[in-house]
């Protein structure tokens, strides 16, 4: 039995979501905004939290930093009551999936492959500048990730053919290979890997045509490192529970 709290603003998706999982056998709390979340947390310290992105006032990635920061044990998921987008497709969990990633998590725990525990998620990081490299590399070392660099394009293919990452952090303009033709490379060589997008280029053009090529999400710089956490995070966990 695993304890659990689900974070959401609409009492609707809480309910629809806490009656699939406590007919599992869970424990459940809830809470209605970031403040209550916190509450329940630092009293309950449940090891898994079901969040909504769209907490009133943007709070959900504050408080996802507030708990990665408390528990790196803990484990997050973002949730909806639709299903949904969320900053260029990042997507979230129905109460139907969000039950099926408890039970899911319940065998890797039977397992002892319990995400953030066993095993270090790989993050490859391709930018062409070396203080975002490194920036970058330093805070998701920290936050529990395996991770690497390289400073461009061909770098980065290079990279994924000696040990494939679970996720790519790729800028956009770089010399030789920029973002855009790496994620081309990455089509035609029929490489299964998820790429979100670092860059300062806004423009809607650039955006659509990495969405094209198979970019997961497009994080503008500069950005806060606490929200890259909740995205990458987001993404890793994700794909640990296919």
């Amino acid at each position: 039995m695993r304890r659990i709290l689900i974070v959401h603003h609409e009492p609707k998706a809480r309910r629809a979501l806490r009656s699939r999982v406590e007919a599992a056998g869970h424990s459940v709390a809830e809470a209605g905004d970031a403040t209550g979340a916190w509450s329940v947390f630092q009293r309950d310290r449940p090891g898994l939290i079901f969040l909504s992105p769209d907490l009133p006032g943007a709070a959900g990635p504050a408080l996802f930093d507030r708990i990665r920061d408390a528990a790196t044990d803990a484990v997050v998921l973002l949730f909806a009551e639709d299903e949904g987008t969320h900053a260029f497709g990042v997507r979230t969990l129905r109460a139907e999936e969000a039950a099926r990633a408890a039970a899911a998590l319940e065998t890797l725990d039977a397992a002892g492959r319990a995400p953030f525990l066993a095993v270090k998620p790989r993050v490859l990081i391709v930018d062409d500048e070396p203080n975002v490299r490194a920036s970058v590399e330093r805070f998701l070392t920290i936050r529990g990730y395996e991770t690497s660099a390289a400073a461009d394009g061909a770098a980065g293919l290079a990279a994924l053919a000696i040990r494939p990452p679970d996720l790519v952090l790729l800028d956009v303009d770089m010399p030789g290979i920029d973002g855009p033709r790496m994620l081309a490379c990455l089509e035609t060589l029929g490489r299964p890997v998820e790429v979100l997008m670092l860059t300062g280029d806004s423009r809607f053009p650039t955006m659509e045509r990495c969405r094209d090529f198979g970019a997961v999400d497009y994080l503008l710089k500069p950005f806060e490192l606490a929200y890259l956490d909740f995205t990458v995070y987001s993404r890793v966990i994700s794909k640990l529970l296919r």
